[in-house]
């Protein structure tokens, strides 16, 4: 059974199918690497924008400065 914090969910599927259970289950883990990695070059190229100074960064933030 599919447990959510400690509660076994119910099986909506009607049967029981490990081979089913397991394509779920793989499918699960591309997306949410996939997912992740996405998020990560994300920040990573956003962060490329602070260190290079081109002005991205502050005008993705609208950070004045006083002058």
């Amino acid at each position: 059974p599919i447990r959510y914090f400690g509660i076994a969910l119910p099986n909506f599927w009607g049967w029981e199918s490990a081979s089913l259970k397991a394509l779920c289950s793989m499918v699960h883990w591309v997306v949410a690497w996939t997912f992740m990695s996405l998020v990560a070059i994300h920040a990573i190229a956003a962060l490329q924008h602070l260190w290079a100074r081109d002005g991205l960064w502050q005008r993705m933030w609208h950070w004045r400065r006083a002058t």
